[in-house]
């Protein structure tokens, strides 16, 4: 079975400058997750969607919806939608064109750049089991 990224799509994008006063901090805030959805018509593709918030040390906030499309050389079956295929592997290929893209959105949009951090995808696909 092969499998390639696809594309990558925003699917929402909410940026908003900060207007400091002098009781305001420099927090830090990352909030992070991401689910797998499957097409319903064209079934060899699935999309992992990732969904972020960043606050980023009194500067800026930053919502964003982001999606990465996989595209298989056959139809998924149910034995590929429970492997650790879709859970672990695939976000961590997308996770980086993510990263890229938020570092240049807030360089090019006037703020210190983003750097998201690195996620460990089996660590976080376990925590979430657990909890």
């Amino acid at each position: 079975m092969n499998i390639q990224l696809h594309h990558t799509e925003v699917l929402s994008l909410a940026l908003h400058k900060i207007v400091r006063d002098e009781n305001s901090g420099n927090n830090k805030s990352f909030e992070f997750d991401f689910e797998v959805l499957y097409h319903d018509v064209e079934l060899d593709l699935f999309c992992v969607i990732f969904k972020l918030m960043v606050l980023h040390e009194g500067d800026f906030t930053l919502d964003v919806q982001y999606g990465a499309w996989f595209k298989l050389d056959e139809n998924i079956t149910e034995e590929f939608k429970t492997s650790q295929f879709p859970s672990i592997n695939a976000p961590a290929i997308a996770f980086p064109f993510l990263r890229s893209f938020i570092s240049t959105l807030t360089l090019n949009a006037g703020f210190a750049p983003a750097i998201l951090p690195s996620i460990n995808f089996v660590a976080f696909n376990k925590s979430n089991k657990e909890g």
